[in-house]
């Protein structure tokens, strides 16, 4: 996980929340993504984990960001999740993150990017990932 976003604990600091330098090693909590691939295994879904960065939108990046980005270890690369990773770990809350994967990055296609194909391909899992919140919520 990796966030070109300013810092989201920048700024005042309650002090019943105590420090702002987290330790994040453990940003998604390990038990809740095991209960994910296992749900995920009996709706016959690919999960995979990696390493997500998370860059200001709302833009798709350039084939050199996403050369610079793959070479620094990303797998996948979005416009959210991360700050809100930290905040929630800030804040003490176990958390769990599902991206979905809805298009390949600049460069690594012969094909520009559309948002049409990002719409499409959303519309295409949102059933499968219903399922999976479903029984997710269920085993938790």
């Amino acid at each position: 996980m990796a966030s070109f976003y300013p810092a989201p604990l920048i700024g005042y600091n309650k002090n019943t929340l105590k420090t702002r330098f987290l330790d994040l090693t453990e940003a998604y909590s390990r038990r809740l993504r095991q209960v994910a691939i296992d749900c995920s295994k009996r709706l016959g879904l690919v999960m995979k984990e990696g390493i997500y960065i998370a860059i200001p939108g709302p833009n798709y990046e350039t084939p050199s960001e996403i050369a610079l980005l793959r070479n620094m270890g990303a797998d996948m690369i979005g416009m959210a999740t991360v700050p809100e990773v930290i905040v929630a770990n800030h804040l003490k809350i176990n958390y769990l993150g599902i991206s979905v994967i809805t298009n390949l990055a600049a460069g690594l296609s012969q094909s520009p990017l559309h948002h049409d194909e990002v719409i499409a391909v959303s519309n295409q899992i949102q059933k499968p990932l219903g399922q999976l919140l479903h029984i997710l919520c269920k085993n938790l």
